[in-house]
């Protein structure tokens, strides 16, 4: 899960084209302990900047793969073997899909 959340970030950065550092834009002292101050803190900032921004410029296919990463939304893996091989072909389908949505909605 760990990794499909940290797979969220980055298709987050590149959607927006922007590192998360530079998301909610320092305010003169703040420290990014003081913007990010926990795990769950710097998630729901992550959630909230997908389901606000990400759309107008990646397309909302892409917006809801990063939402389903950083959420850990993959459904029932009860049945998958131990290395995750149902999922990585599933996630690898949806990145596929996703990535050519927004490559159709460029040309178009």
């Amino acid at each position: 899960i760990h990794d499909i959340y940290s797979l969220g970030v980055v298709l987050l950065e590149i959607g927006l084209w922007e590192p998360i550092i530079n998301f909610d834009g320092k305010k003169g002292g703040e420290s990014l302990k003081e913007i990010y101050p926990n795990a769950h803190a710097t998630k729901d900032r992550l959630v909230r900047h997908a389901t606000k921004r990400l759309g107008f410029y990646a397309g909302e296919k892409y917006q809801e793969l990063v939402l389903k990463c950083l959420k850990g939304d993959c459904g029932d893996l009860s049945g998958d073997d131990k290395i995750g091989t149902g999922l990585q072909r599933q996630l690898g389908k949806e990145v596929d899909g996703a990535l050519k949505a927004t490559e159709q909605t460029d040309e178009g």
